[in-house]
């Protein structure tokens, strides 16, 4: 069972948006009333019939929106993104979020790491090169929240990576700020260590 995580500013955040929208809600259904009482009972030849069947779906439209961005909140789908690699003591921060997985490496054109061992001689992938943590240890800061981080030490240089799901699924960083054509149909993440 995954549990549902809640912080301060996120529910602020949701309440202030629930907020405006309720507002909006309250507008609408406010017009929604007035223009209905203020008009005539429908003729033949009036048009009050569909302006009210116009009012009417308006009015379940802003209503599955609210009961839609109440559930969003209160179940915490509004995410926070984590950030793109970064400078950080003893090296650059790498994270991933896949709180399924098992486990998860980084692999890239690094010196010490040739994308996971699979453009060294023997061409396969290790898993035991920049293996990445959730256990709270390595710049990952809460144990099993399913963000696995490694800080990795580099020099000055532009570096092509990927992330390692599994052993078998290789990711493009969805945090990352810039990529290129991995020549696999696919897409590297940049990083640009100054």
């Amino acid at each position: 069972m995954k549990k549902i995580k809640l912080s301060m500013s996120s529910l602020f955040q949701c309440s202030r948006v629930g907020t405006h929208f309720s507002n909006a809600l309250r507008k609408i259904i406010f017009r929604y009333t007035k223009t209905i009482s203020t008009q005539e009972r429908p003729s033949h030849h009036s048009n009050t019939g569909a302006l009210e069947l116009v009012f009417s779906k308006l009015f379940l439209v802003a209503l599955s929106l609210f009961i839609l961005l109440s559930f969003a909140c209160s179940l915490n789908f509004i995410k926070k993104r984590l950030a793109p690699p970064h400078q950080v003591k003893g090296g650059v921060l790498f994270q991933y979020e896949a709180p399924s997985a098992r486990l998860v490496t980084l692999a890239g054109d690094f010196p010490d790491n040739l994308w996971g061992g699979t453009a060294s001689s023997n061409a396969s992938y290790d898993s035991t090169v920049d293996p990445m943590f959730d256990d709270g240890t390595h710049g990952d800061k809460v144990a099993g929240d399913g963000i696995w981080s490694l800080i990795k030490p580099l020099e000055p240089g532009r570096y092509q990576y990927k992330f390692v799901v599994d052993r078998n699924t290789w990711v493009t960083d969805p945090n990352g700020l810039e990529f290129v054509d991995d020549g696999y149909g696919g897409n590297n993440s940049i990083l640009t260590v100054k």
